[in-house]
């Protein structure tokens, strides 16, 4: 903090015989602020997103005021930053395209420091796309009278597009699937006990889509038997499901129960 004068003068008015007229009283005092803000930044970082178009950047900064007399807009905001960038495809005069700033409604800060992270958009910059190339940042640091540059420049390369390869199906020599056998049907007993016999769809619990077989099945003389519906073996669970289909002549069968009850689907009788 200065003072300066502006010393009297004398006034000439080329009047005789007064050629030389002093001016009292006009002794004026001005009170000078010299001092500026300043600022420091760290970790600046500017990188394209591919999947949007748009460049993101980041950085920390903090602002020192300094005791110079410090930017309040009409709103009643402190200004303590901006952000300017050129394009390498556009030529530009200064202070550049803005792209963004940083104010703050605490108007007696003496220093503020945060990291600062925003988008920039092709149409903030007035092209349709962002290309490869340099480019180039200035922050400004923001006092009344005066502003505090800093200057970056970033190359900015656009992540290349790797195909994604076919994979290709490798045989293991000797290795082929080995699907669920379909039941041996077990002979009628003959001791006594009598059977109802129907036809069933055979289904590998593995796989549920399609039948792979189709048997002659028994249930004990009586049951109550729904056609269409799944049932288990009366030996309990074999990695199958069977779907009855219709009522047969007797002969040999594989004997199914409906102690597990009926099931409407495959995947229900199998998860017995």
């Amino acid at each position: 903090m200065s003072k300066k004068y502006i010393a009297q003068v004398n006034s000439d008015n080329f009047v005789y015989p007064n050629n030389t007229l002093a001016e009292y009283d006009v002794d004026i005092v001005h009170d000078i602020n010299n001092n500026s803000v300043s600022g420091t930044t760290s970790g600046f970082s500017a990188a394209y997103n591919s999947g949007t178009g748009n460049i993101g950047i980041s950085f920390t900064y903090i602002w020192n005021k300094n005791g110079a007399d410090p930017y309040i807009d009409e709103s009643n905001l402190l200004h303590v930053l901006s952000v300017h960038m050129t394009e390498p495809t556009k030529e530009y005069y200064k202070p550049w395209r803005m792209v963004s700033g940083v104010t703050t409604s605490t108007i007696t800060a003496t220093t503020k420091t945060d990291t600062f992270t925003f988008i920039v958009t092709p149409s903030m910059m007035g092209v349709g796309s962002f290309t490869q190339g340099v480019y180039n940042f200035e922050i400004r640091f923001i006092g009344k009278r005066a502003i505090y540059p800093l200057c970056y420049s970033t190359s900015i390369v656009f992540p290349s597009s790797t195909p994604t390869p076919t994979p290709t199906p490798t045989v293991t020599p000797g290795l082929s699937p080995s699907p669920t056998p379909t039941p041996t049907p077990t002979p009628t007993p003959t001791s006594g006990v009598t059977y109802d016999y129907y036809t069933a769809d055979v289904f590998d619990c593995t796989n549920c889509a399609e039948s792979i077989d189709t048997i002659l099945v028994g249930f004990v003389a009586g049951s109550s038997v729904t056609l269409n519906r799944f049932y288990i073996p009366n030996g309990g669970p074999d990695g199958n499901s069977y779907r009855v289909v219709a009522s047969a002549s007797p002969g040999i069968a594989f004997i199914l129960t409906t102690s597990y009850g009926s099931f409407t689907t495959c995947a229900l009788a199998c998860v017995v």
